[in-house]
């Protein structure tokens, strides 16, 4: 049996919050940087990881880049649903929805399940 690489890792990295892999999707001959993400819960350093995650970003833009994981954050009200709403969410889920925006970040609809 052969074991065909698929993803050649050329750069590794991680900070507070998440792990980085950087390299090339060897069938396509494309770079792809892989970020996987645990946010803090608190909105001050979830700020500050996206902060580090929009630098990272804005100093390589070439490649394709994949976002992975628990963002603690929410996109829109109904995800809330059977939880007790916080103040400041309404601003919460405006700063989130801007910075994936300034990163042009598209989110992939997920099978089964609404919260995952």
């Amino acid at each position: 049996m052969r074991n065909e690489q698929s993803f050649k890792v050329d750069h590794r990295a991680s900070g507070r919050g998440y792990i980085l892999l950087d390299g090339v999707w060897i069938s396509e001959n494309q770079k792809v940087t892989i970020v996987n993400i645990y946010s803090p819960c608190d909105n001050l350093n979830k700020k500050e990881l996206w902060e580090s995650l929009s630098q990272l970003r804005h100093q390589d833009p070439e490649g394709l880049w994949c976002f992975l994981r628990d963002f603690n954050s929410i996109r829109h009200q109904s995800e809330r649903e059977g939880v007790a709403h916080r103040g400041m969410e309404a601003n919460n889920i405006t700063e989130f929805n801007e910075w994936l925006a300034d990163l042009e970040v598209e989110e992939i609809p997920s099978v089964g399940r609404k919260f995952t």
